[in-house]
């Protein structure tokens, strides 16, 4: 799709992403390391709001500028994550203006505070801030999966995630878990789609 190729996507519960997407308040994807999440960009065209994605500025920079070009076509923003923090500033903008914010939640970065979650039967740490920035901003959250089925066909999987709680706290850690929950249930389906070098159990 980068280089400008064609594929046939099958999309569960796509009226949710158009709900939210044609309603006035933003909201939050959650990312995952898992199948192609990329390809999303690509293929849930946003008319009415942008689509903001949070990226780690860490690959070249003509791919950086030519992705930004295929994704203006789908008004997408890739906001990259940077030291000054100013990327925070942009995603609180972002949902201020009812605007769409997409952010990796399975990875922590060196320095993030984290939150223990039970990932497969065992505690694993996940990045505390995008679910904290749910519960405190008490706007709708979507997980997102796409996931490779054939050579031509991809299968988008949307889901909402409701986080409980009487604190803050409470409620972003109800969010973390949910949210790990769908990874385990898509991870099931297709093991092989996992591209992860990432640590996240301590034992």
């Amino acid at each position: 799709m980068y280089a400008g190729g064609k594929f046939e996507f099958e999309i569960d519960n796509y009226h949710l992403y158009q709900d939210f997407a044609a309603a006035e308040p933003g909201f939050l994807i959650f990312s995952t390391h898992v199948g192609s999440y990329e390809t999303a960009g690509y293929t849930l065209v946003a008319t009415k709001k942008r689509y903001n994605a949070i990226v780690f500025s860490g690959e070249a920079e003509t791919v950086m500028r030519n992705r930004q070009k295929m994704f203006e076509e789908t008004n997408i923003r890739m906001i990259p994550v940077k030291e000054d923090m100013s990327h925070i500033f942009l995603m609180n903008s972002a949902l201020d203006n009812g605007e769409s914010v997409s952010i990796p939640a399975d990875r922590v970065v060196k320095g993030q505070r984290t939150i223990a979650c039970n990932f497969f039967g065992s505690p694993a740490n996940f990045p505390l801030g995008p679910f904290v920035l749910a519960a405190q901003r008490e706007v709708p959250v979507l997980s997102i999966h796409v996931m490779k089925e054939s050579a031509k066909k991809y299968h988008i999987y949307i889901e909402q995630i409701q986080g409980q709680g009487d604190t803050i706290r409470k409620k972003a850690a109800d969010i973390a878990q949910k949210y790990v929950g769908t990874i385990e249930s898509v991870l099931r389906k297709y093991p092989e789609q996992w591209f992860n070098h990432y640590e996240f159990w301590n034992e």
